[in-house]
């Protein structure tokens, strides 16, 4: 999917947001051909010491039968970060000028809503009840379905370039066959 080998999905303390959107996009990749998946994880950029997921995310996952991949946050660090191959989804505005700040030379950062074509930030309903969780579930797993349908669409507009235009040592050549 496109030039992307991972994304790392970015909160400020990697027990909620990073973690719901981390598992909705595993759920998703274990739908498509070996091919199509890339590698995913989460991280946050404040974490002291490895803190237990919380209880809220952890139970709106389980009710939609969602794996979870830890059982405590990890912080984000410049290894994470290296390379363009990485696409680096936070939730919110906040969070993503504090990642450029720490790591200037980031490439690939988006908000996970306007990396997928939408509007507004996904905040975590932190004091409230279970039903709020599953309205931030809701939204989540939109936005993570829109995200991997563009990678899916740039990835197939790319697959055409190099059919009409070929791929050979670097270079482009018309193939005529396809111009006809």
């Amino acid at each position: 999917m496109l030039d992307f080998q991972r994304i790392v999905f970015i909160c400020m303390d990697n027990t909620s947001g990073s973690i719901m959107a981390e598992s909705i996009f595993n759920s998703v990749m274990e739908q498509l051909a070996p091919e199509q998946q890339i590698g995913v994880c989460s991280r946050g950029l404040v974490v002291l010491f490895p803190e237990p997921l919380n209880p809220g995310v952890v139970q709106v996952l389980e009710e939609n039968h969602l794996k979870i991949s830890k059982e405590h946050s990890e912080e984000i660090t410049v290894r994470d970060v290296a390379g363009g191959g990485t696409l680096l989804l936070c939730m919110t505005d906040r969070e993503k000028k504090m990642t450029k700040e720490r790591f200037p030379t980031a490439l690939n950062l988006y908000t996970l809503s306007e990396f997928a074509g939408e509007q507004g930030e996904v905040r975590m309903p932190f004091g409230k009840d279970l039903e709020a969780y599953g309205e931030i579930f809701e939204r989540m797993d939109m936005l993570v379905k829109l995200t991997v349908q563009r990678l899916q669409s740039a990835a197939r507009k790319q697959e055409d370039k190099e059919i009409i235009f070929g791929k050979t040592e670097g270079k482009a050549e018309i193939n005529n066959d396809s111009i006809r």
